[in-house]
C-alpha cells in the first residue's frame, strides 16, 4: 500500500510532521550503515494498512516488534503464517525457524484456555485485523543485534520519533468513542492516558506483557486473565459485534 492510500485510511497530522521525516532519515542511515532493524520498511505500517481508522473497535497495544527478523511483520504479536504453534517448546536456547515466538505462544495458551479452542496451526493474527482489531506496537521499530543464537533489541530511547504517532493514533480512536483499548505491558500502558474513559465513553484494559518472563514475575499473569472473552463482553456492552477470535 502506498503512503497516499495509508493517509486516506489514517488521516493523521503525523504524516506532515518533522518526526515522520526524521524516521525516514534514520531508516536511510541504518540501511546505509548495514544496521538491521525490524520490521522491514515495507511492513512498517502493515497494522494500519489492515485496519482503517473508521473500522477499529478494538486496539491491542504492545511494546515493540520481535527482535528476531524471522518473526516481525509490522503487526503486533503476529508472526509469519508458516510458523507453527505446536512446535514451540520452552525452555529452549535455540528456537527452530518453524516455531512461533514465545510471547505469541503465551497468547495462544490464553486463547486455548479462555475460548476452549485448539492451538492455531500458524502464527498469523491478521484474521483479527480484518474484523477491526488494531494490533499496534507503541514503538513500531527496533534496532537489533545478534548475541549467539538470540536476537536482542536495543532500547526504546533510540526512537523518540514514534511516541507522537502512537499518541495520535490512540487519541483519534478514543475520539470515535465506544472502543476497547487493551494495553499489554508497562511501556504500552503509558499511552492509556490518551484514552477518554469518562462516562464509559471508552474502556481501557491492562495486562502484563505476554512474554514468559513477565508471566513468571507478576501477580497478574496474562494467562488466566480471560483476555478474549473480556474484550467481547465489553463490545457487547457497547452493542457492537464481538470478535470471532478463531484462527484457521
Amino acid at each position: 500500500m502506498g503512503l497516499e492510500t495509508l493517509k486516506d485510511q489514517w488521516p493523521l497530522d503525523y504524516w506532515q510532521s518533522k518526526e515522520f521525516l526524521d524516521v525516514q532519515d534514520k531508516l536511510d542511515r541504518l540501511e546505509e550503515d548495514c544496521i538491521p532493524y525490524n520490521p522491514p520498511r515495507s511492513d512498517l505500517f502493515r497494522a494500519l494498512e489492515l485496519t482503517r481508522l473508521d473500522s477499529v473497535n478494538v486496539a491491542i497495544i504492545g511494546q515493540d516488534p520481535y527482535p528476531d527478523p524471522r518473526y516481525a511483520t509490522g503487526v503486533a504479536f503476529s508472526s509469519q503464517r508458516g510458523l507453527k504453534a505446536e512446535e514451540f517448546t520452552i525452555p529452549s536456547p535455540i528456537r527452530a525457524v518453524s516455531s512461533i515466538p514465545s510471547s505469541l505462544h503465551t497468547i495462544y495458551r490464553e486463547y486455548n484456555r479462555d475460548l476452549s479452542l485448539p492451538f492455531p496451526s500458524h502464527g498469523c493474527l491478521e484474521g483479527w485485523c480484518d474484523q477491526g482489531v488494531l494490533l499496534w506496537n507503541a514503538t513500531p521499530t527496533i534496532e537489533i543485534k545478534r548475541s549467539g543464537y538470540v536476537w536482542e533489541s536495543y532500547t526504546h530511547r533510540f526512537w523518540p520519533e514514534w511516541p507522537p504517532l502512537t499518541q495520535e493514533i490512540i487519541e483519534r480512536l478514543s475520539a470515535k468513542g465506544c472502543g476497547v483499548f487493551a494495553f499489554l505491558g508497562s511501556k504500552a500502558r503509558e499511552y492509556s492516558k490518551y484514552v477518554d474513559t469518562g462516562d464509559g465513553y471508552n474502556t481501557t484494559l491492562f495486562y502484563t506483557h505476554p512474554s514468559p518472563l513477565a508471566q513468571a514475575n507478576t501477580n497478574r499473569p496474562f494467562v488466566g486473565s480471560r483476555f478474549f472473552t473480556t474484550i467481547n463482553s465489553t463490545l457487547l456492552h457497547y452493542c457492537k459485534e464481538p470478535i470471532d477470535w478463531r484462527l484457521e
